[in-house]
């Protein structure tokens, strides 16, 4: 299915019809949530080899459950959302330097 677009963030029903006339309910929603959007990360350069935690600063990080961190080729992390503007990443060691 392609779900149109939403004009606002909103929890809608889903039905779904077999024949294009005969309806079907369904106890679960569809959520259109507000687009993640990133404006910058601190700090901008990690120590090779080294666990660190940075912060990123955007809009509209309070909606999603299982927000991820990933840098390069670093594996991915769970975000801890602090506020609407505000997540923080625990980036693992990576072992080879480069641009991200």
């Amino acid at each position: 299915c392609i779900a149109p677009k939403s004009a606002a963030p909103i929890d809608v029903d889903v039905t779904v019809a077999m024949n294009g006339y005969d309806w079907v309910s369904s106890p679960h929603k569809y959520g259109y949530v507000p687009m993640i959007r990133m404006h910058g990360i601190t700090p901008s350069a990690l120590p090779v080899d080294v666990p660190f935690t940075v912060h990123i600063t955007g809009e509209n990080f309070q909606y999603p459950t299982e927000l991820m961190c990933k840098l390069g080729l670093a594996i991915s992390s769970k975000a801890t959302i602090l506020n609407e503007n505000l997540i923080e990443c625990f980036i693992p060691p990576i072992h080879q330097a480069g641009v991200v």
